[in-house]
């Protein structure tokens, strides 16, 4: 849901002017954001249309922000705030006005959005950063739901040159390439997550007991695998396991070559060892039986078992068809103290979910925020956000019946709602972490996932209709069948979050740092909070958890469930001309008519005019 402040009546002043006071000539080229004049007289946070920390510390009252906030706030005294106007600006923080517009677009968003998801909400488009047909459904189709954040993309356009020392075109460039380097990194995050290595394990015959060795525990290229119960204490038994995207590649810790079909044929034919070489006939998938119980699948969706379903010594490992009978079925045992990680697990991450006897999609039915909302099957669509779904991992929880399961949550990437199982037919509603939005996922083994509900019962396409629009519903039993296998596709790495406004401190390299509480959608903390900074590249974050931001503005701080940026330009001086009756600002983005009022530019004084690209900014003219 979108978090909106209460007093947008309020005007949000970006300025940007050439301090009249900064007598250094290095810093002539310099602007600065200051906060305006409310209506009652007392500095406004030109970035949330609110009086600012100080203006209630000059009432006597302590602000709301700090009685909420667990931070220590550091407050100025009106007297020392106004003299501020006349220090210099921070050389770090000088420059144009693209970052300090760049970060306080990343506030409006993280305010009026609720979420810094640009690759879900915006676009680029004839090479601006635009609403998605994902981020109107938040905004608004004109975006009026979102005004700061609509006024300060329309700053974008070749209108706002206008605007005293803006360039339209650097701002665009700087907003259009950061947006892109956020999606790649977002992509690669995915493939890194999907390219571990998982741990030592044994492999385990449940037909005969025996492992799987290279034949005589050789260590030479070409050697048949087979069962045998001779060398199951040597590393001739141990396979390393490694994840490489939706398969695995198993390398026997001996030899150190790969597991590999004999021929690469849609048939019966030996496994063999050979040195890894990343090729498709040495990619495997482990499909989850039972509890304990698993089988080993081919590229060519044939299982892994003891040829002709023997279970003597020195019997070849075979790939032949699929029966779900005993012979297909192994024990995979971990091995050593060494890390091991779950290899049945599924990431956190954005998916797209499709069905195996259609190839249709997972989808809500209408792009609709409202709770009970119906999902069903479609044709899929990649620009449509309704067939994407955040998939995040919730942990162990014990259902109503008693059975224990790793959980995990599904959030439609459009409407932000989550699926649901509260009846026999799957909807959206609000995201909670009770059991009904609990599901589980269960490997095949032909690289497609069983979904299971909080019954224990599966989540099917109803009765395997073949029909678009068919509903996706609570399964009449546990069976597997092709329309309950769903082939999931990760897309990226992302945990989805939300933003709630906490306050503001005054200790931010450029100015105010504004925090946020950033939770899970249903109120759970994030896992790893400090990983926000990559939905920050957008606005000139920092690119690699070690990095530095690119944009001084940001300079994110992560504490517990806040997460903080400073996007203010320079100083946070009181807004005021020496005078202190006219608001220092070339430009002001404001909900509320500011016509007419009185503004210092470049240090002359004008009065504040409505610009024509965009009816909530205003120009000093």
């Amino acid at each position: 849901m979108t978090e909106t402040n209460n007093q947008q009546s309020r005007p949000f002043s970006f300025m940007k002017f050439i301090a009249p006071y900064i007598t250094a000539p290095a810093l002539l080229a310099s602007f600065a954001l200051l906060a305006s004049c409310s209506a009652e007289g007392f500095p406004t946070d030109p970035l949330l249309d609110q009086p600012s920390d100080q203006a209630w510390l000059a009432e006597g009252e302590e602000s709301p922000e700090a009685l909420e906030s667990s931070e220590a706030i550091s407050y100025m005294d009106e007297e020392s705030e106004f003299g501020q106007s006349e220090l210099a600006l921070s050389a770090a923080c000088g420059g144009d006005d693209t970052n300090m517009l760049s970060a306080g677009l990343a506030v409006a968003i993280g305010t009026e959005v609720g979420r810094w998801d640009v690759s879900t909400d915006f676009t680029v488009v004839n090479g601006k950063l635009e609403l998605s047909a994902t981020g109107k459904l938040r905004c608004g189709s004109t975006g009026a739901n979102c005004p700061k954040t609509t006024a300060l993309l329309r700053m974008q356009d070749d209108a706002s040159s206008a605007i005293p020392n803006h360039s339209p075109s650097g701002y665009r460039s700087k907003l259009t390439g950061w947006y892109n380097t956020q999606k790649t990194a977002l992509t690669n995050k995915v493939n890194e997550l999907l390219n571990v290595d998982e741990g030592v394990y044994r492999i385990r015959s449940l037909l005969s007991g025996k492992y799987v060795v290279p034949a005589g525990g050789s260590s030479s290229s070409g050697v048949s695998l087979q069962q045998s119960d001779q060398y199951s204490g040597t590393t001739a038994a141990q396979w390393k396991i490694h994840l490489r995207g939706t398969q695995r590649q198993l390398k026997n810790v001996k030899s150190g070559l790969c597991m590999d079909l004999q021929s690469n044929v849609n048939g019966q034919t030996n496994i063999v060892q050979r040195a890894c070489n990343g090729s498709s006939t040495q990619d495997f998938r482990i499909g989850q039986l039972n509890a304990s119980e698993f089988t080993l699948r081919s590229r060519h969706n044939l299982a892994f078992q003891p040829q002709n379903g023997s279970t003597g010594n020195n019997v070849n490992i075979v790939q032949n068809t699929v029966k779900g009978t005993t012979p297909e079925k192994f024990a995979i045992e971990k091995y050593g103290s060494g890390p091991h990680r779950d290899f049945l697990e599924t990431i956190t991450a954005v998916y797209s979910l499709k069905v195996a006897h259609t190839g249709m999609a997972m989808a809500v039915q209408s792009n609709s925020t409202s709770d009970g909302v119906a999902v069903l099957q479609q044709p899929y669509v990649a620009t449509d956000d309704r067939f994407h779904w955040y998939v995040t991992q919730l942990g162990s929880y014990t259902f109503p019946n008693g059975h224990v399961q790793n959980t995990y949550q599904m959030m439609n990437r459009a409407t932000g709602k989550c699926l649901d199982a509260v009846s026999s037919r799957l909807t959206q509603r609000t995201c909670n972490t009770g059991y009904t939005q609990r599901f589980s996922y269960v490997p095949t083994g032909n690289l497609r996932q069983v979904l299971y509900d909080y019954n224990g019962k599966t989540i099917d396409v109803q009765y395997g209709s073949t029909a678009n629009g068919a509903p996706v519903v609570e399964g009449p039993s546990n069976t597997w069948q092709m329309y309950n296998m769903w082939t999931m596709d990760p897309l990226i790495a992302i945990e989805p979050h939300r933003l709630t406004l906490s306050h503001t401190t005054n200790d931010g390299p450029c100015g105010k740092y504004y925090w946020y509480n950033i939770k899970q959608p249903n109120g759970s903390s994030l896992r790893n909070p400090g990983s926000s900074w990559v939905q920050l590249i957008f606005a000139g974050g920092k690119q690699s958890a070690g990095g530095k931001d690119v944009n001084p503005h940001i300079a994110q701080r992560v504490s517990g469930d806040l997460v903080a940026i400073d996007p203010v330009y320079g100083l946070d001086g009181s807004g005021s001309t020496s005078t202190g009756s006219c608001t220092a600002s070339c430009v002001s983005v404001s909900t509320k008519s500011i016509a007419g009022a009185c503004c210092s530019c470049n240090g002359s004084n004008k009065k504040f005019s409505r610009t024509t690209w965009n009816p909530n900014t205003y120009m000093c003219k």
